[in-house]
């Protein structure tokens, strides 16, 4: 699978060969279990996907909980 370019992709691996080339990227990721920086850039080094779902806990968790306690 071959993609297009993108002028502005944020990954800071510039050096990658598949920087800028999206599906590629994530097609990468994807066979490694791993975000491309893209999609999950406040990872703190943890690129997994159990580490986007504790992003994900900590960020929206707290105010699911809030929430229900106010309904």
């Amino acid at each position: 699978m071959s993609s297009q370019c993108v002028k502005d992709c944020c990954c800071p691996r510039t050096a990658c060969k598949n920087h800028g080339r999206c599906c590629d990227c994530v097609a990468k990721h994807r066979g490694e279990g791993t975000m491309p920086f893209c999609m999950f850039p406040e990872n703190e080094g943890d690129y997994s996907y159990e580490g986007f779902y504790r992003y994900l806990h900590k960020r929206f968790g707290e105010q699911d909980a809030l929430r229900s306690t106010n309904s």
